[in-house]
């Protein structure tokens, strides 16, 4: 009983149901329901639980998207990584913790980062694969989806609402070999289907069930989006909102987002950086994209391709970019930001993306801490 270790008074004429404390709880940071996990063997229990976790991981979700929280990655060499959590305050941005990488992995060059759902996966070049959760300091070694990892692979995360369970895509371009992987199971398993053309961006999007990324056609140089059904777990093809053609060395600037709850495309112009952000409407409908924003950032940023920007939909008309150390803020009526700030991001960051959701993953796994020093019973 959730009540159990609790102090009643007869003569008290307050009464609180069980359902109505859970819903309190759910409502924790993580932080918070591990400390709490003292206060009696039953709420230990419950944490521990697996409708708990879901629960309190959904709520997570939903909160980190209104939220803006933004999680930055930073170092000067790839054996040193730390991560850095930002919340918005006056259109800026404040560093609220900071994430050192788990210690006892040897790092010899980070391959792969993706981040989904409070977990972050970390993959190396001789192969070895992690899923980390830096709030609760834990991480689970994944096993190798091939015995020989390629060099041109792409992997994909996603959190399975449907099933309460973390998901992973692994696409070894060379071997034409595709492999989904699901942690409940602690097991990869092949099937029967690989995307059409070649995939360019290297970061999925995750929108509606699916996977996307920026893919190519090489003989025709037709530019398009691959999108990976996570249901049906079969691949399909999406027009963009009109037609890219790679035309001598001239390269189109080109990548996906997720505003709100809509798939997003972004064109534009290097020097300067102006880019005009699509939405679709319809997701699904190729005819219902639309011209949603036209923002221009001077020459503060060379590529959009790259993992050094990140943009968020705010309001419905108000878009928030962060671009190496400022915070823009652009609205409808304007190209140029109606604001800029500067916040405290070192000058090392790589790499930028938001709803960032602290979650309790991998609480109920029994793992090692990686904090050596500190015994995995309190963790």
């Amino acid at each position: 009983m959730i009540l159990e270790g609790r102090e009643r008074a007869s003569h008290s004429s307050v009464s609180i149901t069980e359902e109505t404390i859970e819903e309190i709880l759910l409502r924790l940071a993580v932080k918070s329901v591990v400390r709490f996990r003292c206060v009696s063997k039953s709420w230990k229990s419950l944490f521990h639980n697996s409708s708990f976790i879901f629960k309190h991981t959904t709520i997570a979700i939903n909160r980190s998207r209104k939220n803006h929280t933004l999680l930055t990655t930073n170092g000067k060499h790839r054996s040193d990584i730390e991560y850095r959590k930002y919340s918005e305050k006056d259109d800026s941005f404040v560093c609220q913790e900071i994430f050192s990488t788990p210690p006892i992995i040897k790092w010899d060059g980070n391959d792969q980062q993706q981040c989904c759902g409070g977990l972050i996966y970390l993959s190396f070049p001789r192969g070895d694969c992690v899923l980390w959760n830096p709030v609760l300091r834990k991480q689970f070694r994944v096993p190798d989806p091939v015995p020989y990892v390629s060099s041109r692979r792409t992997v994909g995360l996603w959190y399975d609402e449907n099933k309460n369970d973390y998901k992973m895509i692994y696409l070894d371009h060379e071997a034409k070999t595709t492999k989904v992987y699901e942690l409940s199971k602690n097991e990869w398993r092949g099937i029967a289907t690989t995307p059409p053309g070649n995939i360019f961006s290297a970061r999925p999007v995750f929108v509606h069930g699916s996977l996307h990324w920026i893919g190519v056609k090489r003989l025709t140089y037709y530019w398009f989006v691959v999108v990976f059904d996570t249901s049906s777990e079969v691949f399909k093809e999406m027009e963009l909102p009109f037609s890219c053609v790679l035309i001598g060395k001239t390269f189109p600037l080109i990548m996906l987002a997720q505003l709100g709850d809509s798939l997003s495309f972004i064109y534009g112009t290097a020097n300067p950086a102006v880019w005009d952000i699509w939405r679709m409407r319809e997701y699904g409908v190729s005819a219902s994209w639309i011209k949603h924003f036209t923002i221009n950032m001077g020459y503060r940023v060379l590529s959009p391709s790259r993992s050094g920007i990140a943009l968020t939909l705010r309001k419905v008309n108000e878009i928030i970019a962060v671009v190496g150390k400022e915070v823009l803020v652009f609205n409808v009526h304007n190209e140029t930001p109606v604001s800029c700030h500067s916040f405290d991001s070192p000058l090392n960051s790589v790499d930028y993306r938001f709803d960032f959701a602290e979650t309790l993953a991998l609480l109920d796994y029994p793992l090692v801490n990686i904090d050596e020093s500190t015994d995995e019973s309190s963790a």
